[in-house]
């Protein structure tokens, strides 16, 4: 239940199926003190300061207490539950305690007042700067005044007094005054604009040249110089001249140097200051007309050289000669002259004015050189070459060179002795190196080369039975005098080989070669004498091996008068057949008679043929297992041989060669036979025994004691023999195996017996053995023994 009044009161528990009760009390009590509450007092807001913070500690405290502010007409920025709150408006602000316990209250109020007006400001008005007025005072004297207040001007150009009534400044510009009340922190502010006049005056100052050669004095100008009464103008110089004019804008002056315009503006005190440098170009110019030269007859002009003078587009050249000749470029740097003389030069500055002179001297060299030819000798069919000789026109320094026209040289073109070796005319052009001046001299080489007409007369044919018969070289013609000579290859002559009429025995071709003395030229003629006898060209056809017979065929019979008849003899029995046959290998005296008894005759060879020989061993001995050469030996090259055959050959390396190697695995009689290209042939035999012996070593004792000798029992044999062990088997004296082996090659420790058994070495004793060996033949034999371990 709720209550609301201090007193006594019972609680009734009753249980309603028993009927029992209980009764408990409790005493409620009353407290109406009100807690004790201090607003405090305020400080008033300020332009300085804009919030404050309120007491009300003076309040009662404690944990059952609580505070709460509140305001109509302020404002409280933080706090409000606390005894300082923030505020910042003026205003009443209320401040409640309460007793959480009693939940009695109490209230207090503080009014918080605002001081927030503005002093006073007045910056006055200002007057003007100039080029003479350089600074002046401002005026803020209608501002408020007295000991809370402050001054502080600002502005571009304050030099004293920033925080009095009356600063300095000497700038133009805007310029602000700050009153400050010091007791409320507020401030008013006022401004004045200070104006300058400091535009100075247009001053220029220019020239209109230079001070040249020609140009002696020049006015200066003052264009785009303010003008008007209120200007004053005055040039000045430290290293010049003015002749006049020193108050005007256009002074006179005479000499270079640095020229100052000063110009006054009167209005406002202010001036400027332009210069001009005049200056003065009258620096002569480079004049050189280069080197002395000389003109000879390789340089009939040359270049004069003026390029060592000064160059450039302002500067002019203009060359000039008494007593030599310009060609061209007068007006340039190289002119073109073709005289020797004297030359001057004169370089002209456009610019300036100022001109130089130079003077160059050109001489000439025109000495002709000399040019001399000894009359050349004669050309003929002896003479091929000739040397020509102008050692007349030698001298220092001088270069020859000889062409032709319708001549040739040799050699030695650019020497004084050239050889040619044809008519013509020769020039000789010798040249002065010095100078280049040439003399050109000529000769002429004439040639006598007239051939005499060699005529051998009219071919005839002989009789066969004449003995001489002479040519006729009769119709031969020729300027002057002439010598024959007779030769030939296949024919004969008798005598008269130098005349026209020579004696001849045998027909054949007869040459004569007819000279003419006086020139050495020859012609040569020819004439085919022949005879009307038979010829043929008998064949001999050779036997084809040794002993067979031969032959001899007379073919392609041919002149005189047929019938023909034949003979092998020399002639002293003839034949009327022209085949012979059967014939044994001789040399024959052949002869073909016609029928008036004119012969041909030959010496015909029938050869006997090489024999054809063969030869072999008669038997040799080898080794089951081994290789055999056979060598056969042969009278003829391998290369006429056109067959071998071997019999039998499966054994055999190669079975159609000379020299194969045999391996038989039996004794085997084996046969060659040759033959040649012509049938011949040739047979012979060997015979080669096989020893089948066989070569089977096995030891009687061995001791596997580690020490590297005899270790090891095991079988040993000729590997070419043998082709494998089949079964190697060891038997201790109970017939027990204690090792074995099977198919195996010989001669290898590794397929011996150690002396092991079981892992076990065994004790020394007498061991049976039995081998199964297959041999290279085909054949398997049994081999066995005993053997001794030893330790």
């Amino acid at each position: 239940p709720e209550v609301n009044a201090p007193g006594f009161y019972d609680l009734l528990v009753t249980n309603t199926l028993n009927g029992c009760t209980q009764i408990s009390q409790v005493e409620i009590t009353e407290d109406a003190n009100l807690p004790s509450v201090d607003a405090g007092t305020a400080t008033p807001i300020t332009c300085a300061v804009s919030q404050i913070m309120l007491d009300g500690s003076a309040s009662v405290a404690g944990p059952n207490f609580i505070y709460q502010w509140t305001t109509t007409n302020g404002n409280i920025l933080s706090g409000a539950t606390g005894v300082n709150p923030v505020v910042n408006a003026p205003g009443t602000y209320l401040l409640t305690v309460t007793n959480t316990l009693t939940n009695c209250d109490n209230i207090a109020s503080v009014t918080v007042q605002e001081l927030t007006d503005p002093p006073a400001s007045e910056a006055g008005t200002s007057g003007q700067l100039d080029c003479v007025v350089q600074s002046l005072s401002l005026n803020g004297t209608g501002s408020a005044t007295g000991l809370d207040y402050t001054y502080q001007w600002t502005g571009p150009g304050l030099i004293s007094g920033s925080t009095t009534l009356n600063p300095t400044v000497n700038m133009p510009g805007t310029y602000q005054i700050l009153v400050t009340n010091t007791a409320t922190g507020c401030t008013s502010t006022d401004q004045v604009a200070v104006p300058q006049d400091i535009v100075p005056p247009a001053a220029a100052a220019a020239t209109p040249g230079i001070l040249t050669c020609t140009v002696q004095s020049l006015n200066l100008t003052g264009a785009g110089t303010s003008t008007g009464n209120e200007y004053l103008y005055f040039w000045s110089t430290g290293n010049g001249n003015i002749l006049d004019g020193e108050t005007t804008l256009t002074p006179a002056v005479d000499a270079p140097g640095t020229y100052q315009l000063l110009v006054t503006d009167t209005g406002n005190g202010c001036t400027s200051m332009a210069q001009v440098v005049v200056s003065e170009n009258v620096v002569n110019p480079a004049a050189e007309a280069g080197s002395p030269d000389e003109l000879t007859c390789a340089t009939t002009s040359l270049a004069l050289n003026g390029n060592g003078s000064s160059t450039g587009s302002i500067f002019n050249y203009n060359w000039n000669t008494q007593n030599g000749n310009i060609i061209s470029g007068i007006n340039t740097l190289t002119p073109s002259v073709n005289q020797p003389g004297t030359y001057e030069l004169l370089v002209t500055n456009s610019v300036n004015g100022c001109t130089a002179t130079d003077n160059v001297i050109i001489t000439q060299d025109t000495a002709v050189p000399n040019g001399l030819i000894a009359p050349p000798g004669q050309l003929d069919c002896n003479v091929a070459v000739v040397s020509l000789n102008a050692s007349a026109s030698q001298g220092a320094g001088f270069e020859y060179l000889w062409t032709t026209f319708g001549g040739s040289i040799l050699t030695g073109a650019t020497t004084l002795s050239p050889q040619v070796n044809a008519p013509g005319t020769y020039v000789l052009t010798v040249t002065n190196t010095g100078n280049g001046c040439t003399k050109e001299v000529q000769t002429s080489v004439s040639q006598d080369i007239i051939h005499p007409v060699a005529d051998a007369g009219q071919a005839f044919v002989m009789d066969c039975f004449d003995e001489l018969n002479y040519l006729d070289g009769s119709g031969s013609t020729s300027i002057g005098p002439v010598s024959y000579a007779w030769s030939t290859a296949n024919g004969t002559i008798v005598s008269g080989a130098n005349t026209v009429q020579p004696a001849i025995s045998t027909p054949g071709t007869y040459m004569l070669t007819v000279t003419t003395p006086g020139n050495g030229c020859t012609d040569t003629g020819e004439v085919v004498i022949t005879r009307d006898e038979p010829v043929a060209e008998p064949l001999a056809i050779q036997p084809p091996c040794f002993g067979d017979q031969g032959a001899i065929k007379f073919q392609n019979v041919q002149g005189g008068t047929p019938p023909y008849l034949y003979s092998l003899d020399g002639g002293q029995t003839f034949s009327n057949q022209s085949f012979f046959t059967h014939l044994e290998p001789a040399v024959y005296s052949v002869v073909v008679q016609d029928s008036k008894g004119c012969k041909f005759d030959d010496e015909i060879y029938v050869e006997q043929p090489e024999l054809l020989t063969l030869s072999l061993e008669a038997n040799a001995e080898i080794h089951l297992g081994d290789s055999y050469q056979i060598n056969a030996q042969v009278s003829l090259p391998t290369s006429e041989l056109s067959q071998i055959t071997w019999s039998p050959s499966n054994t055999l390396s190669c079975g159609d060669c000379l020299n194969p190697i045999a391996t038989p695995d039996a004794t085997t009689l084996y046969k060659i036979t040759v033959a040649t290209e012509n049938g011949c042939d040739a047979t012979d035999f060997i015979l080669l025994v096989v020893d089948k012996r066989v070569s089977v070593y096995v030891p009687n004792a061995f001791s596997p004691n580690g020490d590297g000798t005899n270790d090891v029992f095991m079988i040993y044999s000729d590997p070419k023999t043998v082709v494998k062990i089949k079964s190697f088997l060891v038997f201790n004296r109970w017939g027990e195996t204690v090792w074995q082996y099977f198919n195996f090659e010989p001669n290898n420790p590794a397929f011996g017996w150690d002396g092991h058994h079981r892992g076990q070495l065994m004790n020394p004793a007498v061991f049976a053995w039995f081998a199964e060996i297959e041999f290279v033949d085909g054949r398997t034999e049994l081999f066995k023994g005993d053997v001794t371990l030893m330790r």
